[in-house]
Formats: C-alpha cells, sequence, structure tokens
C-alpha cells in the first residue's frame, strides 16, 4: 500500500512538472489568445476542457477556430494572463496584501463565469476571501486609516457591475463585511456618497442586518 502511494504521488508530481513544463514553453501552443496589443499562445487541450466557451470557439467551426485565434478585446490582459497560468497549474498568485488584491480577485470570478471556468470562480472565490480578511484585524478608522476602507467600498461597484443578482457568491462577502463593520463605514466622509450611488447594495445590506436581528429576537425569545 505504501509503495502504491509513492508511486501515486511520484505521478502526481512528475505529472506537475510537466505542467510546468508546457506552461513555461509555449512553441508547440496552437491557440492564440489577442487581448488588446498583447498576445498569448497556450495549447488548446489544455485551456478547451475546461470552458465551454473556448471549446465553442475553437471546436465549433467558427473563424476563431479556423484561424486558431481568439480575439477578447473587452478582457484585461493581466487576468488573461493569471487564467493561462491557472490552466497549466491549478493556480494563480496575487499577493493579499496589495493595494487592488481584492479587485483583481473579484475580476477573476467575473472572466471565469463569463468563459464557463468553474474552477477559476471558485479559486478566485477563496482567493477574494483571504484579501478580504486582510482588511478584518483591528478594524477601525483609526488603526486601518480612510484608505484601507475605502479599498473596500471600491471593490463592491466592481462586484455588483460584474456578476447577475443572483449570483451571490462575492456579493454576500462584501454585504457581510459591511454589514458586521457599519458603524465604522459610516465615520467615513464620502460613505453617504457611495450610499447614493449604490443603493442595490445598500439594500441588500440593510437585509443583512434585519435578518441578524430577526435571528436574535427569536434567540432572545426562547
Amino acid at each position: 500500500m505504501a509503495a502504491d502511494e509513492a508511486r501515486m504521488d511520484y505521478g502526481v508530481e512528475d505529472l506537475k512538472q510537466n505542467m510546468i513544463s508546457l506552461f513555461e514553453n509555449r512553441e508547440s501552443a496552437d491557440l492564440t489568445l489577442v487581448c488588446g496589443s498583447q498576445t498569448f499562445k497556450i495549447h488548446s487541450v489544455i485551456l478547451c476542457p475546461r470552458s465551454t466557451f473556448f471549446r465553442a470557439a475553437f471546436e465549433g467551426g467558427f473563424k476563431e477556430g479556423l484561424a486558431k485565434c481568439i480575439d477578447l478585446p473587452e478582457d484585461d490582459p493581466h487576468l488573461i494572463s493569471k487564467l493561462i497560468c491557472y490552466c497549466y497549474t491549478t493556480d494563480y498568485r496575487v499577493d493579499p496584501h496589495t493595494a487592488l488584491a481584492t479587485n483583481f480577485h473579484a475580476g477573476m470570478y467575473a472572466m471565469a463565469e463569463k468563459f464557463d471556468l468553474k474552477n477559476v470562480k471558485n479559486l478566485a472565490k477563496r482567493k477574494f476571501v483571504t484579501a478580504l480578511h486582510c482588511l478584518e484585524p483591528g478594524f477601525n478608522v483609526a488603526t486601518l486609516g480612510d484608505k484601507t476602507l475605502t479599498r473596500v467600498l471600491e471593490v463592491i461597484p466592481l462586484i455588483y457591475s460584474t456578476t447577475l443578482e443572483n449570483d451571490r457568491g462575492l456579493r454576500d462577502l462584501v454585504v457581510g463585511h459591511v454589514a458586521r463593520h457599519w458603524h465604522v463605514f459610516l465615520a467615513l466622509r464620502q460613505f453617504k456618497t457611495f450610499m447614493a450611488a449604490n443603493t442595490d447594495f445598500i439594500i441588500d445590506v440593510i437585509e443583512a442586518k434585519e435578518s441578524v436581528c430577526s435571528r436574535c429576537k427569536k434567540d432572545a425569545a426562547r
């Protein structure tokens, strides 16, 4: 049994190294993604099985498949680069402490939904949670400062503009975050302006707070 597990571990590690080698040396890649002024080479056998969007574009008899080139004019090249990294390594890396980490993962989440990449979407959500938690310790204006709080507010319109109303993956995370620290955000000078411009989000926060209050009252009545 131990020998079988050792062989399996070796096989998995060998496969990982082969995939990394393919990622680092893409001369044999047969598909080109064009994103603005940048182009990215990728093996169709790596990308297409992961995504119905790319499989349809490459194998559906469309001009993109015939030319082996898919144009992505509306997408961020940096996000596409990280997507390609994921396809070969099952991961992408962004320092959760960087200023725009939450925005980046929100962008990856939305792009993964667009391209029907469920595993990337789940990974982006997990990484978004980690980045959001980096803003939690000692959460108040005095310890974090307005700039850090503003980072939370900046990602909310991005999430609400790039996800469907019934896609609660990231929406519920930011709603819960602001609801838990409501008094802190109210102390921000720009929060009133933010509320006026993001009414859908504020309604979600109010409903979340009311739901918590209702549960507390029920628990107290028992």
